[in-house]
């Protein structure tokens, strides 16, 4: 999603369990405020990257989908990878819909409306009432890349237009083709 507020440093290793690795580099993600908030203060699962799927290693493209606006693992995984994509969700909360004071959690929030406006852009690239740029466009200004990428991927044209978009090229643009499809990354060990 776009990240509107603060960029928090997320430190995939606990600081008070894991002092050491308080200022090493690779324990270090940036993340919104929303989703360094929902991790639990708690120890990993060892070995952590085993146990969970990391944007920085993995291509998580292909391990989530968020189609009703609520992340999940992707139903076309291996099940062997279900429980590890269940377990990485469950970490951050990504399937969260409200908030832990009782209100709606931001991430849901922002996710319905990109799958809103996905959703209208689709029904209007096929009725030719809007461009390819118009299209590219909202998924900017939306963000949620999984989400335009999934509900485009089958026209030529806007899958590769995402892919090659500069603002999504912080993505890992070793995850996609030529044509702009996903290629599946190895797990690192």
């Amino acid at each position: 999603m776009p990240v509107t507020n603060a960029i928090a440093v997320e430190h995939i290793f606990n600081q008070k369990f894991y002092p050491r690795l308080k200022e090493h580099w690779a324990n270090f993600l940036l993340v919104c405020n929303y989703c360094n908030s929902r991790k639990p203060k708690a120890r990993l699962d060892a070995p952590y990257r085993k146990r969970y799927y990391w944007p920085h290693l993995h291509n998580t493209i292909s391990i989530f989908r968020s189609m009703d606006g609520i992340v999940e693992p992707n139903p076309a995984l291996e099940e062997a990878a279900k429980p590890i994509a269940q377990k990485t969700i469950d970490l951050y909360g990504l399937d969260k819909i409200e908030s832990s004071d009782g209100g709606s959690d931001e991430r849901y929030i922002r996710r319905l409306i990109a799958l809103k406006r996905a959703l209208d852009r689709r029904r209007e690239f096929n009725l030719e009432k809007c461009n390819l740029e118009a299209v590219v466009d909202s998924a900017v200004d939306t963000g949620f890349f999984s989400i335009w990428y999934d509900l485009f991927q089958d026209i030529d044209e806007v899958r590769k237009a995402l892919v090659n978009r500069e603002e999504f090229k912080l993505a890992a643009t070793h995850c996609f083709d030529a044509e702009g499809r996903v290629i599946t990354v190895a797990r690192t060990p």
